[in-house]
């Protein structure tokens, strides 16, 4: 997997459940994707709003941010002051998408 395929990967959907990845001195940082569920008065779905790109346990800020973008997240320089694009010979996939290995993503990929 390239940084390239992973960012197209998020910019392209909606939602991503949790992705861990670490890197040297953080074992444990999670990123993913949510649109918003606008919902009738009978709570079923209506249509989906903004999608953002998070980052949640492992980055500096504490409680995690949003982003607007895929490139935004993946750019932003929240790793020990370092975004996921500088990090990205150094980081360790550990799951993609709430429970592919990164070798199951790598055969989606083909």
């Amino acid at each position: 997997m390239t940084y390239d395929q992973l960012l197209n990967y998020f910019a392209q959907r909606t939602h991503v459940d949790d992705t861990r990845f670490s890197y040297p001195g953080n074992e444990d940082c999670v990123i993913g994707a949510t649109s918003q569920v606008f919902f009738d008065s009978s709570l079923r779905p209506m249509s989906h709003g903004e999608t953002f790109y998070w980052a949640g346990i492992g980055c500096d800020i504490q409680n995690g941010t949003d982003y607007p973008t895929a490139k935004a997240l993946f750019e932003a320089p929240i790793y020990e002051g370092r975004s996921i694009r500088e990090r990205w010979p150094g980081i360790e996939w550990r799951m993609i998408a709430g429970g592919l290995s990164p070798e199951a993503f790598d055969s989606r990929l083909d």
